[in-house]
């Protein structure tokens, strides 16, 4: 399994940014109690390969090794363990490697997480950057975003949404380019 996960991180390019990727995970926590208490018996599968548009089922095994196929869209109502990778820490190292590139390009960029309001208030470093004297400019501001269906199969888990922002930053003085996680859309 070390070397498997070791493998797919060098095939993704992530090696140096993430020390595992590989997990497994209940595709609906919804479950988590009925399977606990015995009363369904789990399946477990892994994504299939392949673009997910050409998918007709998923695969899954019971305790026994039975094959089950499983409906692309529609989340089982039996829990599943799905062998996958762990998609925010491939996100946030897909991210860190994206900058380390842009960076070698001459063109450094930074990693913007998201914050919650709860989070921005709690955070003295966030307000004074949110009320620093910084001469205005004008710009274009993004107020509201929004995503209506990712179509994402179920096994895939929450799809991975950020986007490439770019502009004018005045507090650093020169374009930026910034990478900027969107969780919150999923």
């Amino acid at each position: 399994l070390v070397e498997a996960d070791a493998q797919i991180r060098s095939w993704k390019g992530i090696t140096e940014f993430s020390d595992q990727l590989l997990e497994v995970r209940l595709a609906n926590e919804k479950m988590l109690g009925a399977w606990l208490n015995g009363d369904v018996a789990p399946l477990f599968a892994f994504e299939p390969s392949g673009d997910d548009e050409s998918w007709q089922y998923i695969e899954a095994f019971d305790v026994y090794g039975q094959i089950h196929q499983l409906d692309v869209y529609q989340l089982p109502d039996v829990p599943v363990l799905v062998v996958d990778n762990n998609s925010s820490a491939e996100l946030k190292a897909g991210l860190q490697a994206m900058q380390a590139e842009m960076k070698k390009l001459g063109q450094p960029a930074l990693i913007q997480p998201y914050y919650s309001e709860s989070q921005k208030q709690s955070s003295p470093m966030l307000q004074s950057a949110a009320t620093s004297d910084v001469a205005p400019i004008q710009t274009t501001q993004l107020k509201k975003i929004r995503l209506a269906d990712d179509k994402e199969p179920w096994i895939s888990g929450k799809a991975e949404v950020y986007a490439i922002v770019t502009g004018v930053n005045p507090s650093r003085d020169e374009p930026t380019i910034d990478l900027v996680e969107l969780p919150y859309l999923d």
